[in-house]
C-alpha cells in the first residue's frame, strides 16, 4: 500500500481550502451584523414615512439620527437630508461604514434613498 506521498497526493489543497473557509467565515462574522444594522436603519426610515404627514422635518431627522446612534451607525446630520416635495417625503442618508475583514478594512459606502407619498389621515 502506498502512502499519500508516494501516490503524489498532498495535503496542501486541503490546507488552502481550510484557509479560504476560515477567511470567509471571519468575513461573514463581521459583515452579516453590519448588513442587518443597515437594513434596520432603512426599515426605520421607511416606517417613518408612513406616519410623516404632520411631523416636522427636524423631528424626523432627530429620530433617524437617534436610531442610527443606537445601531452604532456613523450617520451625522450633515449626511442626512429629509424633504417634503409635492406630497412626497424624500430621505437621503449617506455614510461610510468600516468593515473590519481579516487583513483589510473595507470602507463600505452606504446610501439610503427613500421616496414615498405622504398620506394625510
Amino acid at each position: 500500500m502506498k502512502s499519500y506521498r508516494e501516490a503524489g497526493e498532498g495535503r496542501l489543497g486541503a490546507i488552502i481550502w481550510l484557509g479560504i473557509l476560515i477567511f470567509v467565515g471571519l468575513s461573514a462574522y463581521e459583515w452579516v451584523p453590519l448588513r442587518v444594522k443597515v437594513a434596520e436603519l432603512e426599515d426605520h426610515m421607511v416606517d417613518l414615512t408612513q406616519r410623516a404627514h404632520n411631523v416636522p422635518v427636524k423631528a424626523i431627522k432627530k429620530d433617524i439620527l437617534t436610531r442610527a446612534e443606537e445601531l452604532g451607525i456613523p450617520l451625522t446630520k450633515d449626511n442626512l437630508d429629509v424633504q417634503y416635495v409635492a406630497g412626497r417625503i424624500k430621505m437621503n442618508a449617506e455614510y461610510i461604514l468600516p468593515v473590519d475583514l481579516p487583513f483589510y478594512t473595507f470602507n463600505w459606502k452606504v446610501d439610503h434613498k427613500v421616496d414615498r407619498p405622504v398620506f394625510v389621515i
